[in-house]
C-alpha cells in the first residue's frame, strides 16, 4: 500500500538531515535537534497529509537519525536563518550530512559536517529554473559525488551521497515520527 510521506521505500520531503553521533556520545531526542535547526515543535500522529505544511519527520535506522522537512520548505528555512551554525552545532560529537532535493527548479545544496568542522558544502542556485550556478563549493568532493554531477540529477544527488556515507537508500513508515513545527521565538 503507497501511504505518504514513505512511498515505495522513500521519504518524501523537501529536506533531509542525517545525524550520526559518535560512540560515547548520547544521541538526541528529535525535539532537542529540531530546536538546534531553528523550530518549536510538538509531536503528533503521523498524518499522511500530502500537503501538510510546517512538518518534520524523523526515523531511525542504520545508526542514523533522519529528521525530514516537508515540501514547503519549512524546516529548511527555519535552519536556514542560522545556516552553517546550527549544523555545527549539531556535529559536535557526531556527523551531519544534510540536503534539499529541487523542487520544480533546479537547485539544491548539500552540506557534511563532522565534529565541529564542514568538511564538503555544495549550493547550487538556478535562477532561470532551467539552469545551474555554483555559488558555494567548499571541501572536497565526497565519494562518488563527481559521478553524480556529471549525471545531473539534481533530485538524486542528496540521496546517492547520503548512500555514499552508509546511510540507508530505503525507509520504513515503521517508527516514523511526526512533528508540527512553529520558528523557535527569538
Amino acid at each position: 500500500m503507497r501511504e505518504y510521506p514513505v512511498i515505495d521505500g522513500r521519504l518524501h520531503a523537501a529536506f533531509f538531515c542525517y545525524i550520526r553521533w559518535m560512540d560515547g556520545q548520547q544521541m538526541l531526542p528529535d525535539e532537542t535537534v529540531l530546536k538546534i535547526l531553528g523550530s518549536d515543535c510538538s509531536r503528533e500522529p503521523v498524518s499522511g497529509d500530502v500537503l501538510g505544511k510546517d512538518r518534520a519527520y524523523g526515523l531511525s535506522h542504520g545508526g542514523w537519525r533522519l529528521l525530514a522537512g516537508d515540501y514547503s520548505y519549512s524546516l529548511w528555512r527555519m535552519a536556514k536563518s542560522h545556516w552553517p551554525m546550527c549544523l555545527i552545532e549539531l556535529s559536535k560529537g557526531a556527523e551531519v550530512f544534510a540536503y534539499t532535493r529541487p523542487d520544480a527548479e533546479l537547485a539544491h545544496e548539500f552540506i557534511y559536517v563532522r565534529a565541529g568542522e564542514i568538511l564538503r558544502e555544495r549550493v547550487v542556485e538556478s535562477p532561470g529554473w532551467t539552469d545551474q550556478v555554483v555559488v558555494l563549493d567548499f571541501g572536497d568532493p565526497m565519494a562518488g559525488e563527481s559521478r553524480q554531477l556529471q549525471q545531473d540529477v539534481a533530485d538524486q544527488i542528496g540521496l546517492e551521497l547520503a548512500v555514499g556515507l552508509g546511510i540507508p537508500r530505503r525507509q520504513r513508515r515503521d517508527g516514523l515520527r511526526q512533528y508540527r513545527l512553529k520558528p523557535r521565538a527569538s
